[in-house]
Formats: C-alpha cells, structure tokens, sequence
C-alpha cells in the first residue's frame, strides 16, 4: 500500500522525480520497514485508504509521508492521519515535530491549520515545524 501511496504521490506531484525515487526504492523499503512502529493506517469499510509514517531525526520527530487516497481526499481523513502523528510523537516525547511539503502541494494548508509553522524553503520544499508545550525531550 505505501509503495503504491508514494508511486501515486510522485505521479501527481513530483513526476520528474519518479525514476530516481525507483532508483532509491531499496533505501525508502528499509526507512518504512524501521518506522512500521510508528506508522498508522486509515482503513475505512475493511479498506486501507491512507498512511503516514514518522520517524525520529536528530531528536526530533519527522514526518516521512502522509498519504490519503485520491477517492477519499476532502473527507478530514487527512487531518485525523496529522493528528495522529502529532499525538503519537508526543506520546514518545518529542518536544519538536518537523514535515517538509512541496511547495505546489495544496496539503501545506492542512499542515498549517494543525499549528504547523513555516521556517525556510529547502529547494522546493516549505519546512515547517510545530513545537509541544508540555514535552520534554
């Protein structure tokens, strides 16, 4: 399900970076493998229709992909996937929670809207970054 979530997010989003994504598959199976613990899935009707998965990066937590399918985007599943990498890695204590989204990709609002703050472009990526009160890492 993931690898068909980021072969369909590259396709929308990113297509000239699809072949050097398949190039890298064997590095971005190995990151999803290590970060299954904290990986969640939406399943709807017996049905997976999205994912995310964070992972710890310098003592901070990640967000290494979102994915919500294109039948069931619009419905606040992707907001119910942030929120739970939010409470997740508050759980572990991380004090700092960091994504990166493509600046074409109209998901930066739903990352905004969850308290998430721009800090810098990284290439054509926004950085944001949302810090816990209440957390010590």
């Amino acid at each position: 399900m993931i690898l068909r979530g980021e072969r369909d997010y590259l396709r929308q989003f990113e297509p000239a970076a699809e072949a050097g994504w398949t190039k890298a598959i064997d590095k971005n199976l190995q990151m999803w493998v290590a970060n299954l613990h904290r990986a969640q899935v939406l399943v709807l009707n017996g049905e997976p229709v999205g994912y995310s998965i964070w992972l710890d990066h310098e003592g901070s937590a990640l967000l290494a992909t979102v994915y919500v399918s294109q039948a069931y985007r619009g419905q606040g599943l992707g907001s119910q996937l942030i929120q739970g990498y939010i409470d997740a890695a508050a759980s572990a204590e991380f004090a700092v929670l960091r994504l990166g989204v493509l600046e074409t990709n109209p998901a930066q609002r739903l990352y905004e809207k969850a308290g998430f703050t721009f800090t810098e472009m990284d290439g054509s990526y926004r950085m944001y970054v949302r810090e816990l009160t209440g957390v010590s890492a």
